[in-house]
């Protein structure tokens, strides 16, 4: 996957300098794409993945027990899905991805619901008596946070 994703950045590179010369088709080109990034999944549809993956936050670096993650150590991209369901035990962080099922990622040891912070995508969405939390640095994309997961209301 890791070779798949490097090629299509490749493509889009070469693609986004207009350059045919080593026989490139580029059809459409948006402006507002910044090319130098390689695409990503999407932890809130769950695409972009094969059938056997999800998209997920992957850890690269473990964050510091109890403290506040300054800059993100980790990644959304895809990840194999795990089998773990909605509130199962999932253990502290690991490097890589979780063993949550697709759509869940495990956070503070258990298995949530990966919901939109900001309700835009109705897949995502958390169920009556809960919020979708936001944590800083922790399924963020460029800067942005992207996605979160359900918890309980206070």
């Amino acid at each position: 996957m890791k070779y798949l994703a490097w090629l299509g950045w490749i493509v889009v590179t070469a693609c986004s300098s207009n350059d045919t010369e080593h026989g490139l088709i580029c059809s459409c080109v948006d402006s507002n794409i910044d090319t130098a990034l390689p695409a990503y999944c999407s932890p809130l549809t769950q695409s972009g993945c094969s059938a056997a993956e999800k998209c997920a936050w992957i850890w690269d670096q473990l964050p510091p027990l109890g403290q506040t993650i300054p800059v993100p150590i980790g990644h959304i991209g895809c990840s194999g899905a795990g089998t773990l369901p909605l509130g199962a035990d999932c253990g502290a962080s690991m490097l890589g991805g979780d063993s949550c099922l697709a759509g869940l990622a495990c956070h503070d040891g258990r298995c949530k619901k990966i919901c939109d912070p900001y309700g835009a995508a109705p897949g995502a969405l958390c169920d009556v008596g809960e919020v979708c939390s936001q944590y800083a640095n922790y399924f963020a994309q460029s800067g942005t946070i992207i996605a979160g997961v359900c918890e309980p209301s206070p």
